[in-house]
């Protein structure tokens, strides 16, 4: 068909773009829950080099976070690539927003072969934010970071592309201008779209206008602590809750099935 020969040319122009800060896909090796964070590592070394607010002592691992529906949903993907014994491709977060002392994983993908169900091997499903709403079955997953193709439920012809990169992005903190976390939100990062573990419950959030030079006072945590500060100025964004149409308010799931 002419589409699958446009997505089989599509795949093998993307295959050779690579994200600076994304490790090669490699099993992971090892996973902990530690209350509302998540540490793990995979059988491949780092290829870059760690923040420096990393502890040497475990400067091989990642951290997520659990409060946010960012960190439940590369969870769920860690979850399934050590179950189906399938490697995953890690893009690090280039800080320890998450855990003291650990590199944050900005974005998990895995790289599965769903091609052949043979034997009843089992498929991966893209479910809504909501976890009920089912859109479809995963049918290739591309080689750059966080994109594939799926067949929706409603239609048994077409070939929808998802990508998900911005839709997995924490936000490390939250700035306000009072020294007690109330008033009117900012946030450092410059990614589009992501989710904090306690503002908004934890739902997507999307920057707003410019960066502003804004006075700020004191901070909130994913873990819902509020740390002062000597007030500075800072470069930031506003920020809003947002809604995704095809996730909703939280980031898609992708489940085995």
């Amino acid at each position: 068909m002419k589409i699958q020969s446009i997505i089989i040319s599509f795949l093998a122009l993307i295959s050779q773009l690579f994200s600076a800060n994304a490790m090669a896909a490699a099993k992971v090796s090892y996973l902990n829950v530690d209350g509302d964070n998540v540490h793990f590592s995979t059988a491949e070394a780092k290829s870059a080099a760690s923040p420096a607010c990393v502890v040497a002592e475990t400067n091989e691992r990642f951290a997520v976070s659990l409060r946010t529906e960012a960190g439940r949903a590369m969870y769920s993907l860690l979850i399934t690539a050590m179950s189906s014994d399938q490697p995953v491709t890690v893009v690090s977060g280039s800080d320890c927003g998450d855990v003291f002392g650990l590199e944050r994983a900005q974005s998990v993908s895995i790289s599965p072969d769903v091609t052949n169900e043979a034997g009843g091997a089992k498929s991966l499903y893209l479910y809504k934010g909501d976890g009920v709403t089912k859109l479809g079955r995963i049918i290739n997953m591309g080689t750059t970071e966080n994109k594939f193709y799926y067949q929706p439920v409603d239609s048994e012809v077409e070939v929808r592309q998802y990508t998900n990169s911005q839709l997995i992005s924490n936000i490390g903190s939250i700035y306000y201008q009072t020294n007690d976390c109330t008033g009117t939100a900012y946030i450092a990062d410059n990614k589009y779209i992501g989710s904090h573990g306690t503002y908004n419950d934890g739902k997507l959030l999307t920057r707003i206008g410019g960066r502003l030079s804004v006075i700020t006072s004191s901070y909130l945590t994913n873990s819902g602590q509020c740390g002062t500060i000597t007030p500075k100025y800072m470069n930031l964004y506003g920020v809003s809750p947002y809604i995704d149409s095809l996730c909703g308010d939280a980031a898609c799931i992708i489940r085995e099935e």
